[in-house]
């Protein structure tokens, strides 16, 4: 049986003991293959026989490539891969979200591709690009009707050469020249919401992201936690140390998973020594959520330690050893298929939420009020969303016309929670809590579709939600929940 046990967390730091999640590292000693043996391996005779002979004169890494790239394709496992050392130092740091840029995270609306995050200490933090302003050129190259792929691949660049970028911003165009440098993602968000809610965005399982939410974890429980949101949405996993550490903040004791091996053996790993939460917790998971974020959503959900919300997550339940090679390099090969405590297996099915949501500003608003968070106060100008005073990078779509104002339905349910489904037979959003029932049909002046989405008029809705307000001013909407 496999055990973490946090008391010996230090310790095990400092020998470096590393237990990946869906890569559970282990080296393996490569075999010094005598002349007699190599001649005798058929794969070697043809490798030798193509190398010395074909007219295409291909290379004996060319061919190596090859047969490996062969033998990986007959298994016909997506996460099986063999990397060279180059490709698996950029492996790594994927998981560490190490990368050459000028620190902009880039999202997407109507009006073109605008800077959703600005990473403090970056190039543009520090030459005072704003989270909302438009890119518009790069290197005086028009950047409009781009795509934001196409926009983060014009951005990109070699280590400590420059970029233009001119920005659009309240209607005045400013450039800036950057220069590009190696950078580092925050793996863990903090925010701290009035009246003791807490919000924590884990971005990947990296190595050191357990004591980044530890420390989180620390400074909330000494304020007074009442509340708190835990978001992996988009995370593709890392560590399984990683996520058992981030477990232990919920769970005392307990199994965190169990793992099955060709041969159909349970070998469980648990949690020591942790700790406990008491207070109200929300794990946000979306179909990008993957590995170690299901194993975390999972875990506390089975142990009834935290509600998940959100849609079904991707279903990557397969856990990958990573074999050290001769040359360098890596072979990541599927050793092992967890399941959850309960035994639910993820792999090709996710985890299914408690409380299922679509739309991201929906799914967070929801979170909130799950946990508690009254009131729930939202001000938006499409791009951001502050909640409670405290800024999120979630757009939050709405339409002005003619002195009218619409927003989403699923927004609009999730502040005021109402349950939001369509009824096709009668042609309307339905909103539904407890017994109460409420119709918005889609041919009412009260309703707009804007690209597939039901769009609701705040008059109408404000009429029968009667601890709903809002306010509309100079482009910026405020809504209001009591």
């Amino acid at each position: 049986m496999g055990k973490v046990n946090r008391l010996a967390r230090t310790m095990m730091r400092r020998w470096k003991i590393w237990t990946a999640a869906l890569l559970l590292l282990a080296a393996f000693p490569v075999t010094a293959w005598s002349a007699e043996m190599y001649e005798r391996d058929l794969l070697a005779e043809i490798r030798y026989i193509l190398k010395e002979y074909h007219l295409s004169n291909i290379s004996e890494d060319e061919l190596m490539e090859a047969a490996i790239e062969g033998m990986l394709s007959a298994i016909g496992d997506p996460y099986t891969d063999y990397m060279n050392a180059e490709e698996w130092q950029q492996y790594q740091d994927s998981f560490e979200q190490t990368y050459v840029g000028v620190g902009i995270r880039l999202g997407q609306d109507e009006f073109g591709v605008y800077a959703v995050d600005v990473f403090s200490g970056s190039p543009a933090y520090e030459a005072g690009i704003l989270r909302g302003d438009y890119i518009v050129e790069v290197n005086g190259q028009s950047a409009l009707g781009k795509t934001t792929e196409e926009i983060v691949s014009m951005i990109a660049g070699a280590e400590n050469t420059k970029v233009e970028l001119t920005v659009l911003r309240d209607g005045d165009r400013k450039t800036y020249t950057l220069s590009r440098r190696s950078l580092s993602i925050p793996n863990v968000e903090y925010s701290w919401l009035p009246n003791g809610y807490g919000y924590i965005k884990i971005n990947t399982f990296s190595l050191g992201a357990d004591e980044q939410f530890s420390e989180y974890m620390m400074k909330m429980k000494t304020a007074g936690l009442n509340g708190l949101v835990i978001d992996v949405r988009g995370n593709p996993g890392g560590y399984l140390e990683t996520v058992a550490y981030i477990a232990g903040e919920f769970l005392e004791n307990g199994v965190l998973i169990h793992t099955r091996d060709k041969n159909g053996r349970d070998n469980p790993v648990t949690i020591l020594n942790g700790y406990s939460v008491d207070a109200p917790v929300v794990i946000l998971i979306d179909e990008n959520s993957a590995s170690g974020s299901e194993i975390l959503a999972g875990a506390l959900q089975d142990h009834r330690l935290a509600k998940v919300v959100g849609v079904r997550s991707f279903g990557k339940g397969s856990v990958q050893s990573v074999f050290l090679l001769s040359n360098g390099g890596v072979l990541k090969t599927t050793t092992q298929e967890y399941l959850t405590p309960n035994g639910h297996r993820v792999n090709g099915n996710g985890i299914e939420p408690d409380i299922e949501v679509k739309g991201r500003a929906a799914q967070l608003l929801t979170a909130f009020r799950e946990v508690g968070m009254k009131p729930l106060t939202v001000t938006t100008n499409r791009r951001e969303m502050v909640v409670n005073g405290v800024s999120f990078g979630e757009p939050l779509p709405f339409v002005e016309q003619d002195g009218r104002v619409f927003v989403h339905s699923r927004v609009l349910g999730a502040l005021a929670g109402l349950r939001v489904e369509w009824d096709g037979e009668l042609r309307s959003v339905v909103m539904t809590r407890g017994d109460e029932r409420i119709l918005f049909a889609v041919d009412s002046a009260d309703v707009m579709n804007r690209n597939g989405m039901a769009m609701i008029e705040l008059d109408s809705f404000s009429k029968l939600i009667p601890e709903f307000s809002w306010n509309y001013t100079d482009g910026k909407l405020t809504m209001s929940v009591r």
